[in-house]
C-alpha cells in the first residue's frame, strides 16, 4: 500500500501537470538514463585499466583503453554541465540538481583553485534556484512568505531576464530610500 501526502492547495497559479508528464517534458530528467549509462561505461572501462596486466601498460591496448575512459568522463562532464545550467521543470530534474550541486561543493572544497571555485559557485546558484523554483510550485505558500524575504529578491535569481533583474534592484533600492 502506498503512502502518499495528500496534494497542498494550489493558491492562484497555473495547476502543475502530472508528475508522469513533468519528468517526461524536463530536460535534466530525461539526461537521467544518458547519465547513468555513462557513469557505468566509464566505471566498467577504469576497472579494466586497472587489471590490465603491467607489461602491456605501455602498448596499444592500454592506450585505447585510457583514451575510451577519458571518452566517457568527457561525456560525463558535458552532461553534469547541461544538469547545472538547465532550469528544471520537474521534481526529478531537481532532485538530479541537488545530487550535481553536491558534487560541485565538494569540488570546491578540495580544488581551492580560483577560476574552478567561480564556475562552481555559480553553478551552484543556478541549481539552487532552478531547485527552488521547481519547490515553490509544489508548495501552497511563496517561499518568501514560508522561509524568508530573502527568497523574493528576483535580482538574484539568474533564470529571470537581465533587464528584469537590474528593475528590480532598482525598485528595492527606492523603497530603502523611501524608508529611510
Amino acid at each position: 500500500m502506498s503512502r502518499r501526502k495528500a496534494s497542498k492547495p494550489k493558491t492562484a497559479r497555473m495547476p502543475a501537470p502530472e508528475p508522469v508528464e513533468r519528468a517526461a517534458i524536463c530536460p535534466i530528467a530525461k539526461m537521467a538514463g544518458r547519465l547513468r549509462e555513462v557513469r557505468a561505461v566509464s566505471y566498467a572501462l577504469d576497472r579494466r585499466v586497472s587489471e590490465t596486466p603491467v607489461p602491456l601498460r605501455g602498448g596499444y591496448p592500454i592506450n585505447y583503453l585510457e583514451n575510451a575512459v577519458r571518452h566517457s568522463r568527457e561525456e560525463e562532464s558535458v552532461i553534469r554541465d547541461y544538469i547545472a545550467a538547465t532550469r528544471a521543470a520537474s521534481m526529478e530534474g531537481a532532485a538530479m540538481q541537488l545530487v550535481e550541486l553536491l558534487i560541485r561543493l565538494e569540488q570546491v572544497a578540495e580544488v581551492g583553485d580560483e577560476q574552478s571555485s567561480g564556475c562552481a559557485y555559480r553553478a551552484s546558484i543556478r541549481m539552487i534556484y532552478s531547485i527552488l523554483h521547481v519547490v515553490e510550485e509544489y508548495c501552497a505558500t511563496s517561499l518568501a512568505d514560508l522561509i524568508d524575504r530573502r527568497f523574493d529578491n528576483g535580482h538574484l535569481d539568474p533564470w529571470l531576464p537581465v533587464d528584469l533583474r537590474l528593475a528590480w534592484l532598482a525598485a528595492e533600492a527606492e523603497l530603502e530610500e523611501a524608508e529611510a
